[in-house]
């Protein structure tokens, strides 16, 4: 079998070579712990990222460091999944998305509003990653739900990865990561350093953080008027996604919308999903949770 990453040992400041076998190990143990289904393809991925935490614990090889995972399994594995999924994202990302939201979503739901006493809105960004998919949905239902009105909007924003949410708590990013900002919700972020900014207070009250694993989500059925999971599905196999997929489903509301990422489909998914726009789907009023 053709090794994964053809380094060179001959190179004294190369990283160890990751072979097929230790590679195999990592792999199984992703998807049993997070759903991710690592290819061949990331070989150079997971070596790039781990590479570093050979070297922190002094390990000479990938062998060595297997070797350390089955002896300290509750720590290194929680700092395995850490350095393995993908985090980087950025304010604002897809914003035709968030113009649906604005555009579609948010008159749909003032005027249900007007129609009842209920004026509580939940919204669920799962794999939140650094924060700035729940800080951009701040943002917004702050804009256009203000609490003077008598909204109580709540934002779960929850992810796997603990170095993830660590960062999101912070609610700081960036400025690189905000360029995608509307010129109407600058004013809902501030500038903390010359390279740094953070979402306002006003807006982060909205915002409740939570460790949670999509493969068993702690979340009750029919709770959520919007359901983000963008830009993750990738990572999952196709009976792995379905099995997320039915989770969001159970617990969005008949009436509510799922978002996924642009290259994500749900066709073949999950029945009884209704897309109203690419990557948009509705969960019909007659479906039960």
């Amino acid at each position: 079998m053709q090794r994964v990453i053809p380094f060179s040992t001959e190179d004294p400041n190369a990283p160890p070579e990751l072979g097929p076998r230790e590679f195999a190990q990592i792999r199984k143990l992703m998807e049993a712990r997070t759903g991710v289904h690592l290819t061949e393809a990331k070989g150079a991925l997971v070596m790039a990222r781990l590479g570093r935490r050979l070297r922190e614990l002094r390990l000479r090889s990938y062998r060595d460091y297997m070797a350390h995972l089955d002896a300290h399994p509750a720590e290194e594995i929680a700092e395995l999944v850490d350095r393995l999924l993908t985090n980087e994202t950025r304010l604002f990302r897809e914003g035709w998305q968030f113009d649906f939201l604005e555009q579609t979503i948010v008159p749909l739901w003032r005027k249900e509003a007007g129609a009842s006493l209920d004026r509580s809105l939940r919204i669920w960004s799962a794999a939140c990653s650094t924060g700035e998919e729940p800080a951009s949905l701040a943002a917004v239902m702050d804009a256009r739900f203000p609490v003077s009105e008598g909204y109580r909007v709540t934002i779960l924003a929850t992810d796997l990865s603990s170095r993830a949410l660590a960062a999101a708590r912070t609610l700081t990013f960036p400025i690189a990561r905000g360029q995608d900002i509307p010129p109407s919700y600058a004013r809902y972020f501030e500038d903390v350093r010359p390279d740094r900014m953070r979402l306002r207070a006003s807006s982060s009250r909205l915002i409740r953080f939570e460790p949670m694993n999509l493969l068993a989500p702690s979340v009750p059925a029919a709770s959520f008027d919007l359901i983000l999971c963008r830009n993750v599905l990738i990572y999952f196999t196709r009976e792995t996604k379905r099995q997320v997929i039915d989770h969001m489903w159970r617990a969005l509301k008949p009436g509510g919308f799922l978002f996924v990422g642009h290259a994500e489909s749900l066709v073949g998914v999950i029945e009884g999903q209704r897309p109203v726009k690419p990557a948009i789907y509705l969960k019909p009023l007659s479906v039960r949770s």
